[in-house]
């Protein structure tokens, strides 16, 4: 089992961002989009962060900033993992997946993510938050695909899958009964860096102005909004900056973590 506290991190970012979310919800009048002050106004009792660039308090958007952006990488990791895993899996039972993995793996290498990202939202404005999840999806699988395909490789050579091979047992069922339950530890180690690798993606993608969908008072724009204030009021860009750096930091802790306090369980 996983220590507790190795979590904390995680649990900390995600209590945070939640209890933010909720807070904008059921707080009457809350708007992080009203000016209440002087543009780049410093931290004071009233305001704890200061004013960004418009006179809005940058406490009340740090608060909100987390949710949307942080849930568009959660889900794309998720995606990426969950296909990564079924691709890897298939490619180790079957030689001919394996062929075609690896052209998509030689392609994706070559295309930047954010590239990417930036021409499928200039060619489709109205994508929204699916330009990510495309980009995301389309360069992100086959890498994860090669990582438990390494791992699947292992447990395809133990008895218990080439006995069920010998009874005839299904291709589904080779792959969810009796290879992918193996891999827990892989998924988790997975899961984590894809976790982080899309949180830079939405961010960079929110930072460049790439319409997703996202508030306006998203972390990664109150960034690019307010850097020009720095020397004003640094924490209406700082803060934000921070907290991205801190999911990260956190969400690497807590996956690799766990991958350490709960090794591969070996097939038999």
């Amino acid at each position: 089992m996983p220590n507790p506290v190795r979590l904390l991190p995680a649990g900390a970012v995600a209590a945070f961002v939640i209890g933010g979310y909720l807070y904008a919800q059921l707080a009457a009048g809350f708007d992080p989009e009203r000016s209440v002050a002087v543009p780049f106004l410093r931290p004071s009792v009233e305001h704890w962060l200061g004013t960004d660039k418009v006179g809005r308090d940058v406490f009340d958007r740090f608060l909100v900033g987390g949710a949307g952006l942080l849930l568009v990488a959660l889900l794309l990791a998720a995606a990426v993992t969950v296909l990564g895993a079924v691709l890897g899996a298939l490619a180790a039972l079957r030689p001919s997946v394996d062929t075609v993995l690896r052209w998509l793996t030689d392609g994706a290498v070559l295309i930047p993510a954010v590239l990417a990202m930036l021409v499928l939202g200039a060619a489709i404005p109205d994508a929204g938050v699916a330009a990510i999840g495309v980009t995301g999806v389309v360069l992100g699988v086959p890498y994860a695909a090669k990582v438990f395909q390494s791992a699947a490789a292992v447990v395809v050579m133990s008895s218990h899958v080439e006995a069920a091979e010998g009874i005839g047992e299904t291709l589904p069922r080779l792959v969810f009964g009796e290879v992918l339950p193996h891999l827990r530890a892989t998924v988790v180690a997975v899961f984590g860096l894809r976790l982080v690798e899309a949180t830079y993606l939405v961010s960079t993608a929110a930072f460049l102005h790439v319409p997703i969908g996202l508030p306006g008072s998203n972390w990664a724009q109150s960034v690019r909004d307010n850097a020009g204030g720095l020397l004003l009021n640094p924490w209406a860009a700082v803060a934000p900056a921070l907290a991205i750096a801190a999911a990260s930091i956190a969400f690497t802790v807590a996956t690799r973590r766990s991958v350490a306090d709960e090794p591969v369980e070996a097939p038999r």
